[in-house]
């Protein structure tokens, strides 16, 4: 368990639950102290030992904790129907099984060997790689757990990974074993596949009422409503914050001075260059420009320049490319040429060509900006505290929503009918609802009931009631009546396309080539790239995994068939292409791992039957 947190511990909050199963000695300096849980419902019995509530309610939380580091977030409702807390449970249930197995066979350990593996926790760690007593004393206070329940577990670890160990697993699986499943996995098939598509012009008549009235009720999943509710909530968001916050002309005049670098923007010069390549040739082209010969002349019969390789840019003093010569360039009047500078990349004779002054946003022209700048600062502290008294006046305060909603000056907001999906009654989505877990949330709480105040994962907060739940229905056949006969008619057409398709595969069958009956009936065949039992390689779309299953089940020249989106598929099997068994890569070490896995299962549920195990579902539903 240490090692499954910590190699997830990317962030000190992780790392701290890498340590929850940690506890010190006083050897260390450290002063022992146990603190006694709360008294609470045993959720599993395990021989004479137990899980308490409280201690399952301790791991679901650390287990959440850890998901909330790796940015995702969870709540408990969530992850209990994920089935996270069930996993979490037989979790402490093994490790008090092992806890009894290793003192049915007599093993212990030692106060010595729980020392070393805290003091050789990295987690514990300062600067200079050694254990840190002030650290290792700041995670416990930070993991809020007992020092008892950090011995108990920590010494579970340890005493599993010795039993484990004392097992003799094979590091590879015997050679008759890999290569019977290497032959197996390895082998290949090439297939000749036909589609047979559903017709969607084909003429399939009309159904009568009766064929209406029965295809409804046996599709009844098809034209069910969901489960619909109407909320009404508040949703308190950044727009609603900015209509709280102020700011005033002193604040806004203060920001705009501290930035006025921003509200700048620093004079540009377009600036035309000659490139030489020693100083005589510099010399000698200033001089011809001294003499009034233009600049781009003089670059053509000097340089080796034409005129678009003279333009050089329109650039500000940062941004200009080489910057020890701008001081050649800043000082010259529009039209000025630069006296010959070296630099690293040869001679250089500048001419500027044309000038933007520097330019200042004024302070009016800017202030709506700042203004926006300063209270979206200030927002997320003001939808925190708006939250804070939504909770005050409806939680504590005993106000109803719409009275909260006007004590805080934010609408009170009411969806039409909507299903957990987010859909209305005509099947569009209803605008402007609240992201995140709103609407399970809704789907959790029960008619007239408020829910908690909830942050959304954008900084946003809501609270909600339930005014009105409309459950799943049976939609009446009048209502759905076109629906239905649409699937009627997508039905038979299926149908006909199916008997289409296995009728090919019955001329197949009775020794037909599939190309020459594609080509009879109109349709297209194609061949298949080598593919494995689940039609991976085929480069096909018509190979599904369920086709490919069929097809390892025959012989050359037969067919099999599969259904598709666009209707069928039909393929004869080609070629069958036997693995390469001189190369089995690393599955003797696969299927140690896998006999390693399937034993160590095999011993846990042997000691679970020994020491009898026992779940208290009626105190884990109370949980």
């Amino acid at each position: 368990m240490l090692q499954q947190l910590r190699s997830s511990a990317a962030s000190l909050v992780a790392k701290l639950l890498v340590v929850l199963l940690i506890i010190s000695f006083a050897a260390w300096g450290v002063t022992g102290y146990i603190t006694q849980e709360q008294e609470d419902d045993d959720i599993a019995t395990i021989g004479d030992a137990a899980v308490s509530s409280a201690e399952l309610r301790q791991a679901f939380q650390r287990e959440l904790n850890r998901f909330r580091s790796q940015g995702i977030e969870l709540t408990a409702e969530q992850a209990r129907s994920l089935g996270l807390l069930d996993q979490i449970l037989d979790r402490l249930v093994s490790a008090r099984v092992y806890e009894a197995g290793g003192e049915w066979l007599g093993m212990a350990v030692s106060d010595d060997s729980v020392r070393r593996v805290i003091a050789e926790e990295p987690t514990f760690f300062d600067e200079s790689g050694r254990f840190s007593r002030s650290r290792y004393e700041f995670v416990l206070s930070q993991s809020s757990i007992s020092e008892g329940q950090f011995v108990a577990d920590v010494r579970r670890d340890i005493l599993r990974r010795e039993i484990i160990n004392s097992f003799d697993f094979p590091d590879k699986a015997p050679d008759v074993l890999v290569t019977a499943l290497h032959r197996w996995r390895g082998e290949k098939r090439i297939a000749v596949l036909v589609p047979v598509p559903v017709d969607a012009t084909l003429d399939v008549g009309e159904p009568d009422t009766a064929t209406l009235d029965t295809l409804h009720r046996e599709r009844a999943d098809r034209f069910t409503a969901p489960e619909r509710r109407r909320i009404s909530y508040i949703h308190l968001n950044r727009e609603a914050a900015l209509k709280e916050i102020v700011v005033t002309d002193e604040q806004l005049r203060q920001r705009y001075e501290e930035n006025l670098v921003a509200y700048t923007e620093p004079e540009k010069r377009t600036v035309q260059q000659m490139l030489l390549a020693d100083e005589a040739a510099a010399r000698e082209a200033a001089a011809a420009i001294g003499e009034g010969r233009t600049f781009v002349a003089v670059a053509k019969d000097i340089a080796g320049q034409d005129a678009a390789d003279v333009e050089l840019g329109t650039f500000t003093a940062a941004g200009f490319p080489v910057p020890e010569l701008w001081d050649a360039i800043a000082g010259l009047a529009q039209g000025g040429v630069s006296a010959p500078r070296e630099s690293p990349f040869g001679w250089h004779i500048f001419r500027v060509t044309g000038i933007v002054a520097e330019s200042v946003t004024p302070f009016d022209d800017a202030r709506a900006k700042i203004e926006e700048e300063l209270k979206t600062e200030q927002s997320a502290d003001v939808l925190y505290r708006m939250s804070r008294d939504l909770e005050d006046e409806v939680t504590g305060g005993g106000a109803s929503l719409e009275e909260a909603a006007n004590l805080l000056g934010v609408q009170l907001r009411r969806t039409p009918l909507v299903d957990i999906g987010g859909a209305g009654v005509d099947g569009q989505p209803v605008a402007d609802l609240p992201g995140g877990d709103f609407l399970d949330t809704a789907f959790l709480t029960e008619t007239g009931e408020l829910s908690y105040v909830t942050q959304l994962p954008d900084g946003d907060y809501y609270q909600l009631r339930v005014e009105d739940i409309v459950p799943s229905a049976l939609r009446p056949l009048e209502e759905v009546r076109d629906d239905v006969a649409d699937l009627w008619k997508a039905d038979k057409r299926r149908e006909a396309a199916r008997a289409r398709a296995l009728a090919i595969v019955t001329r197949v069958e009775n020794g037909g080539s599939l190309t020459e009956i594609a080509a009879a009936e109109g349709l297209t065949a194609s061949e298949s790239k080598p593919f494995d039992r689940r039609g991976g390689g085929a480069e096909s779309v018509h190979v599904t995994p369920l086709l490919a299953s069929d097809i390892f089940k025959i012989q050359p020249g037969q067919a099999a068939m599969d259904e598709s989106p666009e209707g069928f598929t039909v393929a004869q099997l080609k070629t069958i292409e036997p693995a390469d068994l001189s190369n089995p890569g690393e599955l003797g070490t696969v299927l140690a791992n896998q006999m390693i896995g399937d034993v160590l299962i095999q011993f846990n549920n042997g000691l679970r039957e020994r020491f009898g195990v026992e779940i208290d579902r009626a105190a884990l539903n109370r949980f």
